[in-house]
């Protein structure tokens, strides 16, 4: 672990550039570059933060929480002119940045179009030092992935083609690369193939670095009855019902029809349960026609988007988190911030789940990614079949706070050789 900067040695200074900061636009991606960025300035770090501003004209320089935050305006219209103008905007800033601040130690990039423009940005520059300046890739979700998983573009389209050539080129030029998950590299190794900083080195090439959950926000219930009628609703409803949770934004890849199906059996059955879908989306319409459909409106229940500061309480409402991802899952936070609240997740066995969820035991996972099977885990849970210790739950989140994830992220940026992580590093 990294120690906050000594007295007698300049403070070493990092860039961190990222599709946006967490304030101005929610994300995964977003919140945990931010939060980074946040901790490496809390010890002693000088830290820029280079970004979208998500509006024409936005501040361009501004100090958030200890962080130098450069903001460039948003690209107009959408496509690749609108790429190439993420590339060229976080280009501009980071001149704008070395102009004021001087060159960072190390660049560190968590999305691609930035990772892309910072690096078109420091050409030539070199480090505090005299050296180069060192370049970390961190890839949350392969570019390529992202455009495919939703259906609407096809591997063989221009912008999943792009994004392809984009990552590539990323991970080629970058020093070293992280990923959140073994699944993320070993994708990564599959797409690129041949790629020198994507294998195994004594120093720079690919390491997990996982993200990590806020555990202090979350409790275990005491008196879970008491939770559901403090957040009303359909949590007041449930009563003292066996109650499923899941959060997921209402999209396609997210299987929340598989869900549904699942609870059609388990209703067929003669179960008592009641299943709660937290979350947005533009599948709200046609999730909610499938519930009515299959006659389940007294069993499972939409409840649209959830407040961040209601989450906490949401999770520990529950008896059982399920999710029922299709595809593309290169961590799973959300499974971490159930085990903080000591609930325990049913999950399918997609991409990087089974990293996280098999920590909690293998019967926590279904066979496959289908209804019959995701009713069957959750038929399990419900006759006692299968249970778990909220104690030993919260244990396993806690292994994923937040200092000890930005340690390990921090060592790759500052400190070059590779640090051990939760999961081993693909071959």
């Amino acid at each position: 672990m990294l120690t906050p900067e000594r007295e007698d040695e300049p403070p070493r200074t990092v860039f961190v550039a990222a599709h946006a900061w967490v304030d101005d636009l929610a994300g995964g991606s977003f919140k945990l570059a931010t939060e980074f960025a946040e901790s490496l300035a809390g010890r002693g770090r000088r830290v820029h933060y280079i970004c979208c501003g998500h509006e024409r004209s936005p501040p361009p320089r501004t100090v958030e929480r200890g962080v130098t935050v450069w903001r460039y305006p948003r690209p107009p219209g959408r496509g690749p002119f609108a790429l190439w103008g993420h590339v060229r905007g976080t280009a501009a800033a980071v001149r704008r940045t070395l102009a004021e601040a001087g060159p960072p130690d190390c660049l560190n990039g968590h999305t691609p179009l930035q990772f892309a423009g910072a690096l078109r940005g420091l050409r030539g520059a070199k480090s505090g030092a005299g050296g180069a300046v060192r370049t970390v890739y961190t890839v949350h979700s392969p570019f390529a992935d992202e455009f495919a998983a939703e259906g609407r573009r096809g591997p063989r389209s221009w912008s999943t083609r792009v994004a392809a050539a984009l990552e590539g080129r990323n991970c080629r030029r970058a020093d070293a690369v992280t990923g959140d998950s073994t699944f993320t590299l070993r994708r990564l190794r599959a797409l690129y193939p041949g790629i020198k900083t994507l294998r195994d080195a004594p120093v720079g090439g690919a390491s997990v670095c996982p993200g990590w959950v806020a555990v202090d926000q979350f409790r275990v219930a005491d008196d879970r009855p008491a939770l559901r009628a403090q957040l009303g609703g359909a949590w007041a409803d449930a009563a003292g019902e066996p109650t499923f949770f899941t959060l997921r934004r209402l999209h396609r890849r997210m299987g929340l029809d598989l869900l549904i199906d699942a609870a059609a059996a388990l209703d067929r059955s003669g179960a008592r349960f009641r299943l709660l879908i937290g979350g947005g989306g533009p599948l709200r319409g046609e999730l909610q026609t499938r519930i009515d459909a299959l006659g389940l409106s007294g069993r499972v229940t939409l409840l649209g988007f959830v407040p961040d500061e209601d989450l906490p309480r949401c999770y520990a409402a529950a008896d059982c988190f399920v999710l029922p991802t299709r595809d593309l899952e290169c961590f799973g936070l959300i499974i971490l911030e159930s085990y903080a609240a000591g609930v325990p997740v049913i999950a399918t066995p997609v991409a990087a789940i089974p990293e996280l969820v098999t920590l909690a035991g293998d019967e926590w996972l279904t066979d496959v990614a289908s209804a019959e099977a995701l009713a069957e885990r959750m038929r399990a849970f419900l006759s006692g079949r299968i249970a778990a210790d909220p104690a030993e739950l919260r244990g396993i989140a806690e292994g994923f706070d937040r200092p000890t994830g930005v340690s390990a992220l921090e060592s790759v940026c500052l400190s070059g050789p590779l640090v051990p992580s939760h999961a081993p590093i693909p071959a």
